[in-house]
């Protein structure tokens, strides 16, 4: 149609397209096959995704269960792992596959560092195709270590992340758009509880509902039984 060359001409070929044209996204395994297939075949590569869930349901370990198949599927590419809660265990990340040759442990001071390190990694090494981050809670504000416990810096937390989320899908789009590059990043979330919700679910995230609505793809996890979401 016209208008798509008029607009190819004044802002870029791959500034509109027809919907034809745009092949499907590619996903990477997190090696459960159940999850697999309820997905389309995994975490979409290029993209930001968020687990989240309750203590002790295995966040972690679908994350590192993904960055073991990643590596082990993509022999040339490499893998980081912002560790932010200091809890990575190197004998349960190789029990899982993890070749740790090809991954990089990142361990910033501050939640803007944190942010800082994973844009430079998107910007210029595509070497690295897969970021896990672990997780968005422990993003600590440097105002926040600054400051004596008793003064307040409400909100502080929840900003930064917000913004950390609105940054990293933007840096990731910019990135797609050069051929061949599809960093992706894979962000492990906490589970918190409204005060005082009498209706509806009162579980949220940290940061608000932004990981959310930023993340490509959402999982979930629970603990015991199955639950069926009957919303769905």
């Amino acid at each position: 149609p016209e208008i798509v060359r008029r607009l190819q001409a004044k802002y870029g070929d791959v500034a509109a397209n027809l919907g034809q044209h745009r092949p499907p996204v590619p996903r990477i395994a997190s090696g459960i096959l159940e999850l697999d297939v309820a997905t389309g075949g995994g975490f979409p590569r290029g993209h930001m995704s968020v687990i989240w869930g309750q203590n002790n349901t295995g966040k972690s370990t679908l994350l590192y269960t993904t960055i073991a198949t990643f590596l082990r599927e993509n022999p040339d590419k490499m893998a980081a792992l912002m560790d932010l809660e200091n809890n990575y265990d190197s004998r349960y990340g190789k029990a899982l596959g993890i070749d740790e040759k090809r991954l990089i442990l990142l361990e910033p001071d501050f939640g803007e560092q944190a942010g800082d390190m994973v844009c430079e990694i998107i910007n210029e090494a595509p070497e690295i195709g897969l970021i896990g981050m672990d997780s968005l809670a422990q993003m600590m504000p440097g105002v926040e270590d600054e400051k004596d416990l008793e003064e307040s810096v409400m909100g502080r937390s929840g900003l930064l992340i917000a913004r950390f989320c609105r940054k990293v899908t933007n840096r990731l789009r910019l990135a797609r758009a050069k051929e061949g590059n599809l960093p992706t990043l894979i962000c492990i979330n906490q589970l918190r509880e409204k005060m005082g919700v009498t209706r509806g679910d009162p579980s949220k995230m940290p940061g608000g509902q932004s990981p959310g609505f930023y993340a490509s793809t959402v999982v979930r996890l629970f603990g015991g039984k199955e639950i069926i979401d009957p919303s769905v």
